[in-house]
């Protein structure tokens, strides 16, 4: 009870609150009076100055809340993150950038699969990054920039080091905490009140971004993933909701989540990554995210395959983030649809976070082929599609997989025609 007490007046207990109270408790003696006394006058009441002053300072206090709240919920992610795209490519210019249909996109492509790939973990799990003091200093402030996402604290994946040789892509790999990812690589654009200075310009100041080992940022782990219905064989893009900690109200891939922990970690192997946890909570997101479950394609042999690629997201000052595709077997569009939007008036379903949306348009790969691309959206069929830099990315790499598998599909059909003639 006394806990319960404490946070109650933590929450309730503040100067406008008091002042509320204050200056009801002399118009309710006056009020309390003139009931009393035989002489209530309803004409006479309104025109005692304390009502009004009472009135002015309420109405205030709550079209300046309302305001503050609105305004912040709309603009607390430029606030955090640069969306001066152009500004971020000139910046890292040494570093060489995505470049898709003649524009430069501030995103880094590390690996893009053109064949068979191994997966290796080599994690530590016992390493835990440790948030820069500069940065610790100002935790405060810069999480109050968070103020209008619904956010808490979990053990992420951070990537520390990404080799490829000899088909094999080894992924070195430690903890963070997702609060560091908030006060780092969430808020890197974020101007510290009594230093006029942002995360980026304290770590990655340019003209290239600092590989992945020499990073100074949480660098949690990260994915878009996309799936194809088995009917219509179309991408679900789903439109975020406005209380996530990036990219509120804007159009995303059919899955973008951080790798958790809580899925691909267990006690039973000391809490850490391999290879076929790695697929476990790939897995347990689209169960939880698309309310897929049972159907075949849901395997671990299925993701690691179609794992296509690994880029760094330089809008969130390098945060590492990995592209899968998963051709479904079972599920079809209109059941999609229904697990996606079929919670569209719950306001509880509106505000959990367990999933990001709950609007949904399917696209065919033919639809975003033809599709008119642009650093921060994609127009299909004469329509606007809002989407973060590295949403768009991800469909560019898709579509250049996809191009890139099919040319090898063809070469390989046209030698065994060669070989039967």
């Amino acid at each position: 009870m006394k806990r319960k007490l404490y946070f109650w007046a933590k929450k309730h207990v503040n100067s406008d609150n008091v002042k509320l109270v204050v200056l009801a408790i002399p118009l309710a003696i006056i009020l309390v009076q003139q009931i009393v006394g035989g002489k209530f006058d309803w004409t006479e009441f309104f025109d005692v100055s304390i009502l009004i002053t009472f009135i002015i300072l309420v109405i205030s206090d709550v079209v300046a809340k309302i305001i503050q709240k609105t305004i912040s919920g709309k603009t607390e992610d430029f606030a955090k993150l640069s969306n001066q795209y152009d500004d971020l490519v000139k910046k890292y210019k040494c570093t060489e950038l995505m470049q898709f249909r003649g524009i430069t996109y501030p995103e880094q492509c590390l690996w893009l699969r053109d064949g068979a790939t191994k997966f290796t973990f080599v994690d530590e799990s016992e390493k835990f990054y440790e948030l820069p003091s500069q940065v610790a200093d100002h935790s405060g402030e810069i999480m109050e920039a968070h103020s209008a996402s619904n956010v808490f604290n979990k053990i992420n994946i951070r990537l520390d080091d990404l080799e490829y040789k000899e088909n094999e892509l080894i992924l070195h790999t430690s903890r963070t905490q997702y609060f560091d990812s908030l006060m780092t690589n969430r808020a890197c654009d974020y101007v510290f009140s009594n230093r006029k200075i942002t995360v980026r310009e304290l770590y990655e100041p340019g003209p290239f971004l600092k590989p992945l080992h020499l990073s100074r940022l949480s660098n949690h782990i990260g994915y878009n993933g996309f799936v194809i219905t088995s009917d219509t064989k179309a991408i679900p893009f789903i439109l975020r909701k406005k209380n996530l900690s990036i990219a509120k109200n804007r159009w995303g891939t059919s899955v973008e989540a951080s790798l958790k922990t809580a899925e691909a970690l267990d006690s039973e192997h000391k809490y850490a990554i391999w290879e076929q946890s790695f697929s476990k909570a790939i897995i347990g997101e689209l169960e939880t995210e698309l309310g897929i479950t049972g159907d075949g394609s849901l395997s671990h042999s299925n993701i690691q395959k179609n794992i296509f690629a690994f880029y760094r997201d330089i809008v969130e000052c390098g945060k590492p983030q990995f592209l899968f595709y998963l051709q479904l077997q079972d599920t079809k569009e209109d059941k999609l649809r229904k697990s996606i939007e079929g919670t569209k008036k719950s306001k509880k379903d509106r505000e959990n976070v367990d999933s990001d949306g709950y609007k949904v348009r399917f696209f065919t790969l033919e639809q975003l082929k033809s599709a008119e691309f642009h650093v921060d959206k994609i127009v299909i069929k004469g329509k606007k599609y809002k989407m973060m830099p590295s949403s768009i990315v991800s469909v560019a790499l898709l579509l250049k997989y996809m191009e890139e598998k099919e040319a090898i599909i063809d070469k390989t059909n046209c030698a065994i025609l060669k070989a039967m003639k």
